[in-house]
């Protein structure tokens, strides 16, 4: 073998190490995300079609999710679709609270009702809990010894102790009915799999009314996502979203509660040369079939 293809096969077997090393370190699919001014953190998973809940436990963020310009946001830091695997410890039974847990994030990892484990831990509203706790996971409902000054100092100087009230029934089902959210004609439906078909267009008169089609809050209100134009996405349930864009005019802000079928913006026109809404529903933030929800028109 000739040095010139020896030292050629040694580059080449040395490039392959170091690629496959930076591969299994970072991820295949990491991105990540600079927020900008007016960013929310549902406008982010919006944007990138993840549940909000679970990009907030990729960045170790707790609730309300305050995010500011600048921030990094890491998207599917692991490269595999789903969060990385916590480093708190679980003991036979028992839950260890770490920094940025809530009661509801604690069931969902456990599989078990917020509310049981507040019966069995003697917890009662607001449900304040603290890093390091011991939260039982099995047997009859006990009291639970308070946290220790250090746990409560700590906790006290780094932020408020997450509080997190029982959530009801159906904070993360669909609400029980959904409206159409604009008169008009529907000029586009969803197909799965294409993306520029992720919910419906609804054609109808500049400046008419765009309704809430469930009842929630505003978790982002702008424009500052691409082929959206001025945008309101309203959450209804931890689960279940639903976004309404081209937009002329919002009338909503981020952080307003929304009753079903209260107006929120005035239909406007993207890149149609007819008035157009957009809308979608996302459940756990990957696009759904409105047409599944929305009930038939008479």
């Amino acid at each position: 073998m000739s040095l010139k293809r020896a030292v050629y096969i040694l580059m080449l077997c040395t490039g392959i190490v170091f690629g496959l090393s930076a591969c299994v370190g970072t991820g295949f699919n990491t991105q990540q995300y600079t927020v900008k001014s007016g960013d929310t953190l549902y406008f982010v998973a919006w944007k990138y079609k993840v549940d909000a809940d679970q990009l907030a436990r990729w960045n170790n963020l707790s609730k309300p999710y305050t995010i500011y310009p600048g921030d990094q946001i890491l998207i599917n830091p692991n490269g595999m679709g789903n969060p990385p695997k916590p480093s708190r410890r679980q003991e036979s039974g028992v839950y260890i609270v770490q920094r940025g847990d809530t009661l509801y994030a604690i069931g969902r990892e456990v599989r078990m009702s917020p509310g049981k484990i507040a019966r069995i831990n003697g917890l009662t509203e607001p449900y304040t809990i603290y890093p390091g706790q011991r939260l039982q996971l099995d047997g009859d409902a006990q009291a639970v010894s308070a946290p220790s000054a250090s746990q409560t100092a700590s906790s006290t100087t780094r932020r408020s102790a997450p509080v997190v009230k029982s959530p009801s029934r159906s904070s993360s089902a669909s609400p029980s009915s959904w409206q159409w959210p604009a008169k008009g004609t529907l000029s586009k439906t969803y197909k799965g799999g294409n993306s520029t078909q992720q919910g419906i267009d609804i054609v109808g008169r500049e400046g008419d009314p765009i309704s809430a089609a469930a009842a929630g809050t505003v978790v982002y209100s702008g424009g500052g996502l691409i082929n959206y134009g001025q945008l309101v996405i309203v959450k209804h349930s931890d689960a279940y979203l639903s976004a309404y864009g081209y937009n002329r005019k919002l009338l909503v802000k981020e952080g307003d509660k929304v009753k079903q079928g209260q107006a929120i913006a005035e239909m406007g026109r993207m890149a149609q040369d007819k008035p157009t809404l957009h809308f979608e529903i996302r459940k756990y933030g990957k696009p759904v079939n409105p047409m599944n929800f929305l009930p038939d028109r008479s």
